[in-house]
């Protein structure tokens, strides 16, 4: 009787779920398996979408970005490089901003490469002048030598911002930087020496255009003896002359522990370069309870709180502890695409990193979805959970928002054909 009985409840309760709307049980299922993973639970509550349309931000996301970041003293931007959306996005942030007494955009390239960006688009009308100049040294810029990034930086400086370069100075900036070497020469003998270096410049230029190696590119052969010849030769020259050598040699520097495979020595190195370059721009300008706010723009691992995955303590830990140091916080937006087309070849990203999976899966309508990543910290507090998932645990503690994008596309070059000048 007893077994009987269970049976009949199993069988109505069968036919009461067969009763039930098909989209009613979809809801129900959806429903369960929300409570049932509590991750997804507060990935899904604390989600909001945004359009960023001529410049500017929109939709409850967009305010939701924009409220957060006005209340910082550094914004951090986590990149994804060498995309289309991402500069509008940074575009939209700094001219929204400007009101709330932003005045810095710190970027990814050396001072002499923001020194170069800011010569050429300062009045600009269009990126005509970038152009020449990139035409003529090509390869010197990493990254703003795409449309979209050019284009950031020009309105930026439109807009009234300085712009920052806080990098080691890129591999093939050698040529341009003894070309401004070369104006400044004192006499004929520092004239020779600066052009035996270009010389030397050109031979490994040529070289890398040619094979696409970088062993002869003159910051890999150059030694600090010639340097030192170099920064004595120039001791008459002015500042500008002994900032520009200095640069080289520290960038070169860099450059060879990691092709001697000194890699965590490299990355030091080049961090704490970073961090020297951004406490002498920050000295410059700083006015007590009057300083600017600052929003700076670089990779995804540069821009978190904490050690990064190469254990080092970057940039973005700086910026939170001189936030601190202000009375104030600075907030920490990493954005992504869920997918990336480089020219018609799509990449799927939620196969490469399975712990992003739960944010691609409930993305919102719109140009971009910005998820509140500090509910989530609670939960990843206690030991068992982050043990379930490092790679997100790590993620929420060194990010304060994820900003996802449905499909990244590539940035467009700016001289498209950039060996061309290398002759």
């Amino acid at each position: 009787m007893k077994t009987g009985r269970i049976l009949a409840v199993a069988i109505l309760a069968a036919l009461a779920s067969l009763l039930v709307p098909a989209g009613l049980r979809a809801q129900q299922q959806e429903a369960q398996q929300a409570q049932s993973d509590p991750v997804e639970e507060l990935v899904v509550g604390h989600r909001h979408s945004a359009r960023v349309e001529d410049a500017k931000l929109t939709g409850a996301g967009g305010e939701f970005l924009l409220e957060e970041a006005s209340r910082a003293r550094i914004v951090v931007i986590g990149e994804a490089h060498l995309t289309r959306e991402i500069p509008k996005l940074t575009q939209a942030l700094a001219l929204s901003l400007k009101p709330h007494g932003y005045r810095v955009l710190a970027i990814e390239t050396g001072p002499s490469g923001g020194q170069l960006l800011t010569e050429t688009l300062t009045g600009a009308d269009d990126l005509t002048p970038l152009k020449e100049t990139l035409q003529r040294f090509p390869l010197t810029l990493p990254f703003y030598n795409k449309v979209e990034e050019a284009e950031l930086v020009r309105r930026a400086l439109k807009d009234g911002y300085q712009v920052w370069g806080l990098d080691q100075e890129f591999m093939a900036s050698d040529r341009y930087l003894l070309d401004r070497l070369l104006k400044l020469t004192p006499d004929e003998e520092a004239e020779a020496y600066v052009r035996e270096l270009q010389a030397l410049a050109m031979e490994g230029a040529q070289a890398f255009a040619a094979t696409q190696s970088t062993n002869k590119v003159f910051y890999n052969v150059a030694t600090p003896e010639q340097f030192e010849k170099l920064r004595a030769i120039m001791a008459g020259a002015g500042e500008e002359a002994g900032k520009i050598v200095d640069e080289m040699e520290a960038s070169a520097h860099v450059y060879r522990l990691f092709r001697a495979g000194r890699n965590y020595e490299s990355n030091y190195d080049r961090i704490r370069l970073m961090k020297r370059h951004f406490n002498e721009q920050f000295r410059e300008i700083y006015q007590g309870i009057d300083t600017p706010r600052i929003m700076m723009k670089f990779g995804s691992m540069h821009g978190g709180r904490g050690y990064t995955a190469l254990n080092q303590l970057d940039l973005g830990n700086q910026a939170a502890e001189l936030a601190a140091l202000m009375g104030g916080d600075s907030l920490h937006v990493q954005v992504l695409g869920a997918r990336y087309d480089r020219g018609g070849q799509v990449i799927d990203l939620s196969q490469r990193a399975p712990h992003l999976k739960v944010f691609f899966n409930n993305l919102e309508e719109g140009d971009l979805t910005v998820f509140d990543l500090r509910p989530l910290r609670p939960y990843f507090h206690r030991k068992s959970n982050r043990e379930d998932d490092q790679q997100l645990n790590d993620l929420v503690w060194r990010y304060d928002l994820l900003a996802v994008f449905p499909t990244l596309h590539s940035a467009q070059d700016l001289n498209p054909n950039p060996s061309a000048g290398v002759k």
